[in-house]
């Protein structure tokens, strides 16, 4: 059996040894950059262990010994699904690992803009030291919305929660017993997007998600709040949020995620000093990516034994 690691994922000593007992393993240290290069990498694997790689139907169809893809990561709007079903290739993801890294950077953002840390920084730096020249704001006491309330979502309320915040949240399957597990309360997207303070999203990307947030959302917005993504950046739309920076809809946003990463050349968010930028690695923990690791390997040895787990494409 032929196992590819495709591109860059954290893999130790450890894990590498328990794949070479399952069979040869070729692992990629760098991503490819055509459509081509892909191929070559994968068309005899029989697995592919993959985090940052679009594998398109075109490349799927002329692997045809390929039985696996295991993804080492939680999104799996890479990989066209249809078209695994159609092959019967296994899709595998690692649906949790990052949880409490993803809802720790939420608040490193929100506390570096609502304490003014960058700023303070830079006027220390420049040997001045005038408190009164900064406004900074308390978390406690605000209205925290939160879009989506799977795992990182619910960790995000429970240290909002921790804050003194009043966590409200909007789902597509609202739970009575739920909110009151995880305290918070449920309300419509069009409600939270009007009384928070606080937005941040939790949501994966499927044609549901894109542009969820677009002129419309952001025209909602009566608060001013502070707009955190670390889902996809495909669920804010791009130009809806250039116009919303411009027009003071939102006071600060914290993006973990863009729509084009990196971003291209002159994009204009780019120009915007209330934003606060990170190159999408907020799972980037050495406990996530060990957790990771650790998934993938449990998820292709249960493959292995005919007893596949965190399988993304239900009809196999």
């Amino acid at each position: 059996m032929k196992l590819v690691v495709l591109d860059p994922i954290y893999l130790n000593k450890r894990h590498i040894d328990k794949l070479k007992k399952i069979g040869r393993v070729f692992i990629f240290d760098g991503l490819p950059n055509t459509h081509d290069e892909i191929l070559q990498r994968v068309k005899d694997s029989d697995i592919i262990i993959t985090a940052s790689v679009d594998i398109n139907g075109a490349i799927l169809k002329q692997c045809t010994s390929l039985k696996m893809i295991c993804l080492a990561c939680s999104g799996h709007n890479r990989i066209d699904l249809d078209i695994c079903n159609e092959l019967a290739i296994i899709v595998t993801n690692v649906p949790s690992y990052a949880t409490k890294a993803v809802a720790e950077h939420v608040f490193a953002f929100l506390l570096a803009i609502m304490k003014k840390i960058r700023e303070g920084d830079e006027h220390v730096r420049k040997g001045r030291f005038n408190r009164r020249e900064f406004r900074l704001m308390e978390l406690n006491g605000k209205i925290f919305g939160i879009v989506g309330t799977g795992r990182i979502g619910t960790q995000v309320v429970r240290i909002a929660n921790s804050f003194g915040c009043k966590v409200i949240a909007h789902t597509l399957h609202p739970s009575i017993e739920r909110a009151k597990k995880i305290g918070v309360s449920y309300v419509k997207l069009e409600k939270l997007l009007r009384e928070s303070d606080i937005i941040s999203l939790h949501v994966s990307l499927n044609p549901s998600t894109v542009n969820l947030i677009n002129y419309k959302e952001f025209r909602l917005m009566k608060k001013k709040p502070i707009l955190i993504n670390t889902s996809r950046g495909k669920v804010i739309n791009h130009d809806a949020l250039v116009w919303a920076l411009s027009k003071g809809k939102i006071c600060a946003a914290g993006l973990d995620v863009l729509p084009y990463e990196p971003p291209q050349r002159g994009d204009p968010l780019l120009k915007f000093p209330n934003i606060i930028f990170s190159p999408h690695n907020a799972f980037c923990t050495p406990e996530a990516l060990e957790n990771c690791a650790d998934t993938v390997i449990d998820n292709i040895e249960s493959f292995i034994n005919a007893k596949p787990k965190n399988v993304v494409n239900s009809k196999n």
